[in-house]
């Protein structure tokens, strides 16, 4: 191109990278040259000059949940209006597949990661900040200083979705957790039982089933749960998936909902209001959180941001639909 252009190759890079003085005819000589031989900058190699890639990683664990596309499109929108691009990496859970895409994001110069999954890799994480890369977690605190935060209250919305339930007037209330391994999964364990507390409601371990947050654990869970000698009147699932396949062996039992047993759901994904019955649910705004998430990051990134780390924590609400009803006398 500098020979077509008839200009050193420094001056090519001072028009491209607009840094330098170009004299007006030289720099027009230079963008016909791009312009004929139709040239497209190297992002990667831009990126070991200049340490900036334009790029941010986003590792999900299930891209199959819809509550992760809409927070992926919720940092993609966000991410394109600062200029980046954004690689995803969707783990299927494993904590094998998000260390190597980690390892990957770093060998593709990355400018910073957004980590929201199962297992978060602490050790490797804590390397990758040492090297200088930003990282930010969604919903997935860890024991990692100066890592930012976004999530939603977890304790709050669990809190929100079984208090409506005792407000029905149910007692017998089971819980389809989460893989309690996970903070945001204790966190909802945690808001049923002060919400059981609140009422004086005893807390009873024979109604807390285990889940993976898919559908088919759902089913199964409440499967096992109306083999109980006093099966629940009413049962909250720790996601919209879980919700749905409890509904489903509700269903198959040939038992009604709400008529025989209210369910209530996590995290409003589109679904959710489609879905016959709608879905009662905790709304988490997995959109906004997405996007907050990639504007702190890109924040950090090109040092808008340079405080201590931050944790953004959304508050979130209950859309009451048609799975719930008052229990029958």
């Amino acid at each position: 191109m500098a020979k077509r252009a008839g200009v050193a190759v420094s001056t090519v890079s001072r028009v491209l990278n607009r840094s330098g003085y170009v004299s007006p005819g030289t720099r027009k000589k230079v963008l016909e040259a791009v312009k004929e031989m139709n040239y497209e900058p190297n992002q990667v190699a831009r990126s070991l000059v200049g340490k900036d890639s334009k790029t941010i990683g986003l590792i999900l664990p299930d891209i199959m949940n819809p509550f992760f596309p809409a927070l992926a499109r919720g940092v993609e929108d966000a991410a394109r209006r600062y200029g980046f691009a954004v690689i995803l990496g969707n783990t299927d859970n494993e904590a094998k597949h998000q260390e190597a895409y980690l390892r990957t994001m770093q060998q593709k110069q990355v400018d910073g990661i957004i980590i929201t999954g199962t297992n978060v890799c602490d050790r490797m994480v804590q390397q990758l900040l040492q090297q200088g890369m930003k990282i930010l977690l969604i919903d997935r605190p860890m024991q990692v200083e100066g890592v930012d935060l976004v999530a939603c209250d977890n304790i709050a919305g669990a809190l929100k979705a079984t208090t409506c339930l005792l407000e029905l007037g149910h007692r017998n209330i089971s819980f389809i957790s989460g893989p309690l391994a996970l903070g945001p999964a204790k966190d909802r364990l945690e808001g049923y039982r002060r919400a059981l507390h609140t009422y004086g409601i005893p807390f009873r371990n024979e109604y807390v089933a285990e889940g993976d947050f898919r559908y088919e654990r759902g089913y199964e869970a409440m499967q096992e749960l109306l083999t109980l000698p006093e099966p629940p009147t009413a049962v909250f699932a720790s996601n919209d998936l879980m919700a749905i396949g409890a509904i489903k062996a509700i269903e198959k039992a040939g038992l009604q909902v709400p008529d025989d047993i209210s369910v209530v759901g996590y995290d409003d994904i589109m679904l959710a209001s489609l879905f016959k019955p709608a879905l009662t649910t905790v709304i988490q705004p997995c959109y906004r959180m997405g996007a907050a998430a990639a504007e702190l990051l890109i924040k950090r990134i090109t040092g808008e941001e340079r405080g201590g780390p931050q944790q953004i924590i959304f508050t979130p609400a209950l859309a009451i639909r048609e799975t719930v009803g008052g229990l029958k006398q």
